[in-house]
């Protein structure tokens, strides 16, 4: 499997698009198009940085367990 699609597989499985994850993790969104596509090689760091990016944040978590979060309060 390539560098690129490790990329684009761990930004979709995020649900993010290639906007999305650039705001995240500061990096332009063009360079992530790149290593997409191969045109760009992204180094180990630069996955770690990019997957890192991709989880969930902590309202997105909240949000999709409200129901338990307000019952367990209750």
């Amino acid at each position: 499997m390539g560098v690129g699609n490790v990329v684009r597989e761990v930004r979709e499985a995020a649900g993010l698009s290639q906007a999305e994850l650039a705001l995240r993790s500061g990096v332009a969104q063009p360079n992530i198009a790149a290593y997409e596509t191969g045109r760009r090689r992204a180094s180990a760091s630069m996955l770690q940085r990019l997957r890192a990016a991709a989880q969930p944040l902590p309202h997105d978590a909240l949000a999709s367990h409200r129901h338990e979060v307000t019952d367990l309060a209750s």
